[in-house]
């Protein structure tokens, strides 16, 4: 209630449940979720954070409305086809989350330094950011690993990752730019073929 109270006023806010929720009930988590829904009055989005994969909060047995997804992999390589997995599925319990990635790559890595130079700005930007977006996401938060300078655990200077802010800007301004109504539309992979160096992780079965 005091988080509520304190915070709620703000705006782009989202109540996120957990951090790597494993081992509640269906029962504890709906409940969580009930009350954000019941004392927030500016209603703000209500997700779980994965460990678990909480399909069972799909449909009508919650108030949640959507999901915070934690990846694995250090290319980023697994944000498209886990984001479109709960696009999709919350879509077929006849009631769509907003999908959002809130720790893409892995926890050693992340987005690294400008200066790595095995840096990961070109596959965060495409298999990361945009993957989430065309698979019908909500957008990303970027972590840092906590292997590297500035990483998850000493992060004191933003600016070591000042080179990849670039590609968030570009990606605001496409969508402000561009005025489709992108809300009413979905991915449709299915429609698409081809021999890329992708081909393999944008061909997923769900």
């Amino acid at each position: 209630r005091e988080l509520i109270a304190r915070f709620s006023h703000h705006p782009a806010l989202n109540w996120n449940l957990g951090e790597e929720i494993n081992d509640a009930s269906l029962a504890q988590k709906a409940s969580w979720a009930q009350y954000f829904h019941d004392h927030d009055p500016y209603r703000h989005p209500i997700v779980i954070h994965n460990g678990a994969s909480h399909f069972d909060m799909m449909g009508d047995a919650s108030v949640l409305t959507g999901f915070s997804l934690q990846m694995n992999e250090s290319d980023f390589s697994d944000t498209f086809y886990q984001s479109r997995r709960y696009v999709k599925r919350s879509a077929d319990f006849n009631r769509p989350w907003v999908v959002a990635c809130d720790e893409p790559g892995d926890s050693r890595l992340g987005v690294r330094p400008d200066n790595d130079p095995g840096q990961s700005h070109h596959n965060a930007r495409r298999d990361a950011l945009w993957a989430n977006i065309m698979a019908g996401g909500g957008g990303c938060e970027f972590y840092f690993g906590y292997g590297r300078p500035e990483g998850d655990l000493t992060l004191q200077n933003f600016r070591s990752r000042d080179a990849f802010w670039d590609y968030l800007r570009y990606t605001l301004q496409f969508f402000e730019q561009h005025r489709f109504p992108f809300e009413q539309m979905g991915n449709q992979i299915e429609l698409v073929s081809g021999n890329g160096e992708n081909a393999d992780r944008c061909h997923p079965k769900i």
